[in-house]
């Protein structure tokens, strides 16, 4: 599984690690070149913040990728938190448009009430939006039928979105929360690479991570 993180996060990444590290990039900020890369479309920090999203800043943040020949992983396509009914009608008013204009890989945002049957065919992956209760509620259900992305903040949900086979996960709480959430995100990245053998910053032996109902 691997780790998306904001380019200012990638100091607090050991190099022998990188490789399983890439760039989540939000309109109006900055990747590494280097590193494999996903555009975000900013929906949810505007509804976080209380804030009106910005169409044109999302398709500006398009137009400056496309310009610097780089190909990211996916897009998000824009969503609605919370209302997969709403979500799904701005899938159909987007996700053409995107595929036609860009060419690259589109991430279906699943929100509360959303069946597996509801996700649109010509997805490429799901990325688990929604509230953070319903979201734990359902990664595993998201991961045995799609490729999908989750966004998570703690170790216990690190490891159950690796158990359950997620892609990959983004967060932004390992690096400005505490330094013993940036050491759990360490000791997930050097079990999983063999280099150690149990975690040196978590309260629990990670089988006790693994059992989450």
């Amino acid at each position: 599984m691997n780790i998306l993180v904001g380019a200012h996060s990638l100091n607090f990444i050991p190099r022998q690690y990188r490789h399983r590290v890439g760039n989540l990039f939000s309109p109006g900020g900055y990747w590494n070149h280097s590193l494999d890369f996903a555009l975000d479309n900013a929906v949810y920090a505007a509804w976080k913040n209380d804030l009106e999203w910005s169409e044109l800043k999302f398709l500006n943040h398009l137009d400056k990728v496309k310009l610097s020949g780089k190909t990211p992983r996916w897009i998000v396509c824009p969503d609605v938190v919370g209302d997969c009914l709403a979500t799904r009608k701005q899938w159909d008013r987007w996700s053409n448009r995107l595929r036609s204009t860009y060419g690259w890989h589109l991430a279906y945002a699943v929100q509360d009430g959303q069946m597996v049957e509801d996700v649109p065919s010509d997805a490429d992956l799901v990325f688990v939006g929604g509230t953070t209760e319903w979201k734990h509620q359902t990664i595993e259900q998201w991961c045995q039928n799609f490729p999908t992305h989750v966004g998570v903040n703690t170790y216990r949900w690190l490891w159950w979105c690796h158990k359950c086979g997620a892609k990959s996960i983004d967060g932004t709480g390992w690096f400005w929360r505490n330094k013993k959430e940036h050491q759990h995100l360490l000791d997930y990245l050097a079990i999983t690479e063999g280099d150690r053998l149990c975690e040196t910053g978590a309260l629990f032996p990670i089988h006790e991570y693994l059992t989450i109902n």
